[in-house]
């Protein structure tokens, strides 16, 4: 039998071990219906074998076999089937997510819609009256019939969950709500009869007395004036009694109205503790699998292999300068040879030794313009170090690059872990779906030695410029001594999608290159690339299947 609009909720699979879940019919030939579920699998479609199956007639949008709810890892999965007319979530044509509380579903376009609910067990047979109204106002919106039969639908379906599906205390309270106006009513009326009633009577026995002679006309029209004065006061004072329960019910309605607004204040502090408490597991569990790396280079004349050098520095360590400031270059030896030193950052991709980084920083003399009006001249970039540095250990690990992507700003380094048991960072699937607006973390070394340094004291900042000096490479291994090799954090959102990057607003800056964008469930979804100097709200990263990609044809199996 087809339930009716005031039907209970339909129940289908087992109570135990499986995710509850409701669908509100907002339109369509199941429209005003909530049934809920509790299976592992539902199908969606017109064939009378699906699990929910729509009237081909009326929901011509929907095909036969439209689309497809299951719950993994404790969440619930939507899948498009293949359907005509596709499947929408929240407006927006997927093929496959994960369903949050409160999700609009349409299918098919023009389709029947469906709000989703997702909640707690204890909640699994009641809807909050928050909820309730939301439902109502969707069926009310579905109507193109004017505001009456709007309004008259809203209240319909109003008055439907309040009786079916709301918790009992909504229940007693929109009962109250509803009657007090009548009961209030009543009184005064009943108030105003029994005053009537009663100047009536005082009026029939004065002209009883009249017409007998035993008052006269004076004594009977005071009284009538009493009788008359004694009906307005008691009046006046059912005004001012009305007047106090209205001020009274109006105050309740906005207790109502409080407390809603708590429950939502009350939801968005637990969804900022969520990112705050992921965030932190994040760092503390993962943060010793991200590397600081360091590498320098030079040049060198192509044929000859002659080593490009400085014609000399001045008394401050300096290259001499031509008239025009540009250092003055030779191939001679004897002379200081011209190095380049950066930073970058990486992470560990595999446990076999396999790290992950920006095409840049392999080769950091691909992007410096400098380097490159040396290359057009005939010389060439040689890597002289390349070396990564982990939390915790002082040993930095020599690096050496297995391939860069042609098609993607990501390089695949090799170097050998040892005895050592460093994190390997999870790399998020295809399946995993990256939405505008999702809260993400980015872990790196961005401004290289400055950020470093800025963590030590002033005792350990002297000693290790004392033991240092101006040695790069010594500089880095004092820090790795002295522990302060740790990856920076900063967290945002995804402000844009697209098909060869990521757009968010984690604060970074130079160095930071090659660090891994996390979601919330600790994946790397991303590998940060690069920034909009001129936009501090903007920076870049290449979507991790870039990575995968390279690691997958590069990285030998077993």
């Amino acid at each position: 039998m087809v339930p009716t609009l005031l039907e209970t909720d339909e129940t289908l699979g087992s109570e135990q071990g499986r995710v509850k879940f409701a669908l509100i019919h907002l339109s369509g030939s199941r429209r005003g219906q909530t049934q809920e579920f509790g299976v592992e699998r539902l199908t969606i479609g017109t064939d009378p074998g699906n699990d929910l199956a729509f009237d081909p007639a009326r929901d011509a949008a929907v095909s036969l076999w439209h689309a497809e709810l299951s719950v993994e890892n404790c969440e619930l999965v939507l899948r498009d089937k293949g359907s005509q007319g596709g499947t929408f979530v929240n407006r927006q044509c997927v093929a496959e997510v994960i369903l949050q509380d409160g999700d609009l579903l349409t299918l098919g376009q023009g389709g029947p819609q469906l709000r989703v609910r997702i909640r707690p067990e204890a909640y699994a047979h009641c809807k909050p009256f928050r909820d309730i109204l939301c439902d109502c106002r969707d069926i009310a919106k579905s109507s193109k019939r004017g505001w009456v039969v709007s309004a008259a639908l809203f209240f319909r379906h109003l008055f439907s969950d309040l009786a079916f599906h709301a918790t009992v205390p909504v229940r007693l309270l929109a009962g109250t709500i509803l009657l007090l106006p009548i009961v209030l009513l009543g009184g005064l009326l009943y108030s105003q009869f029994a005053a009537r009633s009663a100047y009536e009577r005082q009026v029939s026995v004065l002209l009883g007395q009249i017409e007998t002679g035993r008052v006269s006309q004076v004594a009977v029209e005071q009284q009538v004036r009493e009788a008359r004065k004694r009906v307005g006061e008691l009046m006046e004072e059912q005004q001012k009694e009305a007047e106090t329960l209205a001020v009274v019910l109006q105050r309740k309605q906005q207790e109502q109205a409080g407390k809603a607004e708590l429950a939502a204040l009350k939801k968005r502090l637990r969804a900022i503790e969520a990112e705050r408490t992921a965030a932190e597991r994040i760092i503390s569990t993962l943060g010793q699998g991200v590397a600081f790396i360091q590498g320098k280079y030079g040049f060198a004349e192509k044929g000859t292999g002659r080593v490009l050098c400085y014609e000399g520095m001045d008394a401050s360590g300096a290259p001499l300068l031509d008239a025009e400031g540009h250092p003055l270059f030779t191939l001679e030896e004897g002379k200081p040879p011209v190095i380049v030193h950066f930073t970058g950052t990486g992470f560990v991709a595999d446990a076999r030794g396999f790290m992950l980084t920006n095409r840049h920083v392999a080769r950091m003399w691909e992007t410096d313009p400098a380097a490159k009006e040396l290359i057009a001249t005939g010389l060439e970039p040689r890597l002289l170090m390349l070396r990564g540095f982990f939390p915790g250990l002082a040993t930095p690990f020599d690096l050496r690059t297995i391939k860069v992507s042609e098609q993607a700003d990501v390089a695949l380094l090799a170097f050998d872990p040892g005895e050592h048991k460093l994190p390997v960072l999870g790399l998020a699937t295809e399946a995993t779906k990256v939405t505008a607006g999702e809260p993400i973390l980015l872990s790196g070394y961005p401004t290289g030695f400055d950020a470093l340094m800025a963590r030590a004291d002033q005792i350990t900042s002297s000693e290790i410029m004392q033991q240092a000096g101006e040695d790069a490479d010594r500089f880095a291994q004092e820090l790795a001594n002295h522990g302060l090799i740790r990856p920076l954090a900063t967290q945002g959102h995804i402000g844009d999608v697209v098909a060869d990057r990521l757009v968010y607003d984690a604060q970074t800056t130079f160095g930071g290159s090659g660090g891994p964008v996390f979601n919330l469930r600790g994946e790397v979804i991303a590998v940060n690339s690069m920034i909009l100097r001129r936009f501090g709200g903007a920076n870049f990263g290449v979507p991790i299947r870039f990575g995968i990609d390279l690691l997958r044809k590069n990285a030998p199996s077993g």
